[in-house]
């Protein structure tokens, strides 16, 4: 699994690394590589971090702009379950 993006209620959002500069930019080189990861060994993936983004806010499945409130743990929940029934 990917990790979900970070959002706009992330607490350090305005800390010297992230100042200036789209705050995703580290999670999202982490996100890649395990994508990469995952194609060069051939495992399967559920891309957390696509699926937060398709309706282009994961704030709205973001407790604290870090981690998932009830509806993104019923979206990562819904990706496992479809994963072990082979649906994804």
């Amino acid at each position: 699994m990917t990790p979900c993006p970070m959002g706009k209620k992330h607490p350090y959002r305005d800390s010297p690394p992230y100042r200036g500069r789209d705050m995703k930019f580290m999670l999202r080189d982490y996100a890649e590589a395990v994508r990469k990861i995952a194609r060069e060994v051939g495992l399967p993936l559920l891309d957390v971090w696509e699926k937060f983004m398709e309706g282009g806010d994961p704030d709205k499945l973001l407790l604290d702009g870090v981690h998932p409130n009830a509806d993104g743990h019923r979206v990562i929940a819904d990706m496992l379950i479809g994963f072990f029934r082979g649906e994804e």
